[in-house]
């Protein structure tokens, strides 16, 4: 899904998002987004596996964390997602999030992107 414009929405605990920037956070990561999709239903945390979910290194950004994801030309939003699953990229890169989609075909049309990842 790809959301643009300037619109304004709410997210996590008061947290808005104006200009694809929330409100408040305590930090903000650069890092290298994939897609992935998987049939099984939970991720190495233990939690759900669906769209708005997230793998990542736990070391960095722990389970059960929401944050929200935009690319950093700010053409794609993945919008508030939970981290629930580890890649197996965190050896090489831990500096890499898999985005969820609930397809196959839906995770490889939105390829690599360079994406802010805000941590309220």
């Amino acid at each position: 899904l790809l959301f643009y414009g300037a619109e304004k929405r709410t997210g996590t605990l008061g947290v808005t998002v104006e200009n694809n920037v929330p409100s408040s956070y305590s930090q903000v990561y650069t890092m290298k987004a994939t897609g992935y999709y998987s049939p099984r239903g939970k991720g190495a945390s233990g939690l759900g596996l669906y769209y708005g979910t997230f793998a990542v290194d736990p070391t960095l950004i722990p389970y059960g964390t929401k944050v929200y994801i935009v690319s950093t030309d700010g053409e794609f939003v993945y919008g508030w997602a939970i981290a629930t699953d580890t890649g197996a990229f965190i050896h090489q890169n831990r500096m890499q999030v898999d985005l969820f989609y609930e397809t196959y075909e839906e995770s490889a049309a939105n390829g690599v992107k360079e994406v802010y990842v805000y941590v309220p």
